[in-house]
């Protein structure tokens, strides 16, 4: 089993997690806001670090697109910077916001050989509502 893991701890982190709403329990994802429609795709890559926490955007609106967004992680996981790439993201300015606001609450392993501050990147997906 410990092989395993550590298999496992060895793999590539770059992910894709599809966060399409399930039908169970419609009705109390129905009462909670904000809500989205369809599927929500976030991608990340953090060379050595797997994710812990990458939270959905929640945004209003019409827009869809993808926003790229550098982050910037310490030796904890947590994200200590984050910003758009503007020249590969959609031109959506709101989408941004959320991308971002989304990006510095994530959290990710922790890893004391990835130095004071670790470069990666979050891919968000908006579909239209």
């Amino acid at each position: 089993m410990n092989a395993s893991k550590e298999d496992a701890l060895k793999q590539e982190s770059s992910e894709t997690v599809d966060l399409t709403p399930e039908p169970e329990n419609e009705q109390k994802k129905k009462e909670a806001a904000p809500t989205y429609k369809g599927p929500s795709v976030i991608s990340y890559r953090l060379e050595g670090r797997k994710a812990q926490h990458l939270p959905v955007p929640a945004y209003k609106g019409y827009g869809s697109g993808d926003v790229f967004v550098e982050i910037a992680v310490n030796p904890r996981g947590r994200v200590i910077d984050a910003r758009v790439l503007e020249t590969i993201s959609s031109p959506d300015k709101s989408l941004h916001d959320f991308a971002v606001e989304a990006a510095k609450r994530s959290r990710f392993t922790a890893s004391e050989s990835a130095g004071s501050r670790q470069t990666g990147e979050i891919v968000y997906r908006f579909i239209g509502q």
